[in-house]
Formats: C-alpha cells, sequence, structure tokens
C-alpha cells in the first residue's frame, strides 16, 4: 500500500511524476484519507489523486475496480462524452495493488471544507448552481438509453448506492 513515503519512487517508476519536480522540491504528497487511502500529489504541472482501498481483503478492491470501470466507460463511451465536464480524468488504474490515480482537479476544495470555512450565510450561491449543473449532466446522460444499453457498463447495478440514505420519508422514493 502506498503512503506519503513511497509513493514518490512508485509514481517516477510508472513515469506519472517528472524526477525535476521531486529535485526542484516543487512536488506533495499529503495522506487526503477518508473512506479510502487517498494521497494528493500535487506539482505546479498539475497533481494526482491516488486512491486505494482501507482494507483490499474486505471487498474495496471491487468498489474500486467498478469506480475505475465507470471512469473509463465515461472517458471512452461518446455517448457519455457529457461527463467530461463533471468527472475527474482518470489517469492510471493499477489491478494489482488496488491503486487508481485521477487528474488533481487545481485549486479544487472539497465541498465540505469550503462550506465548513464560510458558514451556510456566507455558503456562495454559485457553488450549488454549478452542483446543480453537474447532477442536471448526471441525469441527462444516464437517462439516454444508448448509455443504458451500453455493454461496457452492464455490470453497473440498478440499486441505489449505499452511500444515499433512504427512508421512508425520502422525496422521490418509494419502498
Amino acid at each position: 500500500m502506498l503512503d506519503v513515503d513511497t509513493a514518490i519512487p512508485y509514481l517516477m517508476n510508472k513515469r506519472l511524476i517528472d524526477p525535476d519536480a521531486v529535485i526542484d522540491g516543487e512536488l506533495t504528497v499529503t495522506s487526503a484519507a477518508r473512506r479510502n487511502r487517498n494521497l494528493r500529489v500535487e506539482a505546479p504541472t498539475g497533481g494526482y489523486l491516488i486512491k486505494q482501498p482501507d482494507d483490499p481483503t474486505q471487498g474495496g478492491h471491487y468498489t474500486l475496480r467498478a469506480e475505475t470501470s465507470f471512469y473509463s466507460f465515461c472517458q471512452q463511451e461518446p455517448t457519455a462524452a457529457a461527463m467530461a465536464e463533471v468527472l475527474p480524468r482518470l489517469v492510471f488504474f493499477d489491478p494489482d495493488r488496488s491503486l487508481l490515480a485521477l487528474e488533481l482537479l487545481s485549486g479544487a476544495t472539497p465541498l465540505w471544507q469550503r462550506f465548513w470555512a464560510t458558514g451556510p450565510q456566507a455558503f456562495p450561491f454559485e457553488i450549488g448552481r454549478q452542483v446543480g449543473r453537474a447532477l442536471g449532466v448526471v441525469h441527462r446522460t444516464f437517462r439516454d438509453p444508448a448509455v443504458l444499453s451500453a455493454p461496457a457498463i452492464a455490470w453497473l447495478s440498478p440499486a441505489v448506492p449505499e452511500i444515499v440514505p433512504l427512508s421512508a420519508g425520502s422525496r422521490g422514493y418509494s419502498e
């Protein structure tokens, strides 16, 4: 499993980072662990979010492979091209290590950090609009029969993901 100490040699070996950025001291690797063991790799020319499951033996490798398949589908399927507007680019997947590298969106701040930094009264309306636009792209894309019938996503379950909390009073869902 990669950590802040072992990420640089691994990424150099995979030719994902330039040795000059390391020598110049312009490269940083920081832990961004949440549900996965994430690493932020940042350089002046861009960076990566490295995702690894916390415990690959507990099914994390399956969900990471599914996530990789979803990103690949959205990048390669012409009928899903609009998703490029709202998703980071898949850069690399190492199935042996259950490791996924996504393009790090420069200057991006997680939504929850922005919310807690400004508070609800000062939270910019424009961010809500951008989130709404992104959700609209996802809904329009995955409502298209050409996308839904694509063989490359036949593995995708029609079930609501576990991360979406459902209760008897949830809007738009019936049990």
